[in-house]
């Protein structure tokens, strides 16, 4: 499944959607692109404003706030205010991500 957002396409897996729903689905794919590229390896966090989540997925501030609650709520997500001001820093626990979803061992 995919969705194209001004201009981007992201692509989202069917059971991860079905599993936490099609938005936190789209703030995953786009987490685990920014994974990507902060640290291949998993073992750092990245941070992104609300802005520049809108300006990659097309959820609104609102809809962020809701996706990330069920991000939350899953143990493989991860997130935590530091620094000053304050950014969020986001993490995927890639380990308790495929445990969940298998299909995934060979793509991250």
């Amino acid at each position: 499944m995919s969705a194209k957002l001004l201009g981007k396409t992201i692509y989202i897996d069917a059971e991860v959607a079905k599993e936490i729903g099609v938005n936190p689905a789209i703030m995953l794919a786009q987490a685990i692109e920014w994974q990507l590229e902060k640290s291949p390896d998993f073992k750092m966090s990245f941070t992104a404003t609300a802005e520049e989540w809108y300006k990659a997925t097309g959820l609104t501030y609102e809809m962020q706030a809701i996706a990330r609650k069920k991000l939350n709520s899953t143990g493989y997500w991860r997130e935590w205010r530091k620094g000053i001001p304050a950014q969020i820093h986001y993490y995927l626990l890639k380990d308790r991500f495929i445990a969940k979803f298998p299909n995934f061992k060979n793509v991250i």
